[in-house]
């Protein structure tokens, strides 16, 4: 600051004001003498009296482009999480659930199916997502029923093999040739395989937030980016095939993602520790005793919805109304 004038002083410490943006608008005229130091405070992410309003850089993403700044983000998120539970969320969450375009898919196939009226079509598609609203009653299987200890692997291998059947059988035979009520047995196995999947991962890295929380915006957003990235690339897919080829041929196309869950089931990416002398399968006890309250309206909810999904294949529209009516009265 130049003090050989008084008219030179005041003007350099307007100029500091303006230029500074740690000093307060309020602070009094001697606050420019401080800058260094409150410049020095906030480049470590503290301050004396929190009225600053430059926020620090995150310590862990180091400063360059953004394809660089994305490789320090994910080597950030590599080390709070591991890079097996990352790959299990690509592999299962984003390019098996999100990437395969089960519901696009099941309009079309239905209208190629012929025979089936506009106001059926929207019966059949809730019916084909049944297993959709029985997820509190396939997380409380999981946590209740093990095999060998594993409460997560093996529902990921079982649902995926029956997916993969229904997948070959939509996908590889003409339309036509198959019958209504095996077409929808094999739409409901296949978002059995994308609710199970999605709903056992979600609670494993949900675990993963708990443990260390202060990374969780991260992890969510990672999983989020991902899925919507891979759901825009299924409907372009999805698109381009039903136009040019047919619908059952996105059903044969599902096979290869319908596979990829397998993978973190055999090298065991989920992490899950067995308990010692594990039977083969086995209950456990605390748990149903524990979540009994829980356990009567998980089973109260699949019931409903084993219902509901029987009720949208009945033929006859009059038995519908009945039944329906019957439901309605009973739910009452």
């Amino acid at each position: 600051r130049n003090t050989s004038t008084p008219g030179a002083e005041v003007k350099s410490g307007v100029s500091a004001r303006a230029m500074d943006p740690l000093i307060r608008k309020d602070a009094p005229e001697g606050a420019g003498s401080a800058s260094s130091a409150s410049k020095k405070n906030a480049g470590d992410g503290s301050s004396s009296n929190g009225d600053y309003t430059r926020l620090p850089e995150s310590p862990e993403i180091e400063k360059g482009d953004g394809a660089w700044r994305f490789s320090s983000w994910m080597k950030m998120l590599r080390k709070a999480y591991g890079s097996k539970i990352l790959l299990t969320i690509v592999l299962v969450s984003h390019l098996c659930v999100r990437f395969i375009p089960v519901s696009v898919s099941i309009g079309y196939y239905l209208r190629e199916f012929g025979g089936v009226k506009a106001p059926e079509v929207q019966a059949y598609k809730a019916v084909a997502r049944a297993p959709y609203a029985m997820s509190p009653l396939f997380g409380f299987i999981s946590d209740a029923l093990h095999f060998r200890g594993y409460h997560k692997a093996p529902y990921i291998a079982m649902s995926s093999v029956v997916a993969i059947v229904a997948y070959a059988i939509v996908g590889f035979t003409p339309v036509g040739m198959l019958s209504l009520p095996m077409v929808l047995a094999g739409f409901v196995t296949m978002n059995l395989q994308m609710e199970y999947c999605g709903l056992l991962v979600r609670a494993k890295y949900a675990e993963k937030l708990k443990s260390k929380p202060k990374y969780s915006t991260d992890l969510i957003t990672f999983v989020q980016a991902g899925g919507t990235i891979a759901t825009l690339a299924s409907q372009i897919m999805a698109a381009y095939i039903i136009q040019n080829h047919g619908t059952r041929y996105v059903f044969a196309m599902s096979v290869i993602p319908a596979l990829l869950p397998l993978y973190p089931v055999a090298v065991n990416l989920l992490q899950e520790q067995p308990e010692k002398d594990a039977p083969c399968v086995g209950i456990a006890k605390n748990t149903v005793r524990h979540g009994r309250q829980y356990l009567y309206l998980c089973l109260f909810m699949g019931a409903e919805a084993l219902f509901l999904m029987i009720l949208g294949v009945m033929p006859n529209s009059i038995h519908r109304c009945i039944w329906g009516l019957a439901a309605s009265a009973l739910l009452a």
